[in-house]
């Protein structure tokens, strides 16, 4: 073993599990005006796609499409 893999075990300092959600909470505080999408000549920052996601999600959950059991696949 070399001295990158001593004391690398998993902790709150050196690891944290990602969800989608967690993702993308994590991108918009990290990196809150980096391109998160470009697409043609279209441009997204993290803090714009964590915002468009959670209006999105809002309005689903709002019009409890969940419920009536929908799926969804979304793309920005």
């Amino acid at each position: 073993m070399n001295n990158y893999e001593l004391n690398l075990d998993k902790n709150n300092a050196n690891y944290v599990p990602l969800t989608p959600l967690t993702f993308l909470q994590r991108a918009k505080d990290i990196y809150p005006n980096y391109e998160a999408v470009v697409y043609e000549d279209r441009k997204f920052t993290w803090s714009e796609v964590f915002k468009r996601t959670t209006k999105f999600a809002s309005a689903l959950e709002k019009n409890r499409y969940w419920q009536r059991g929908y799926r969804f696949i979304f793309s920005i």
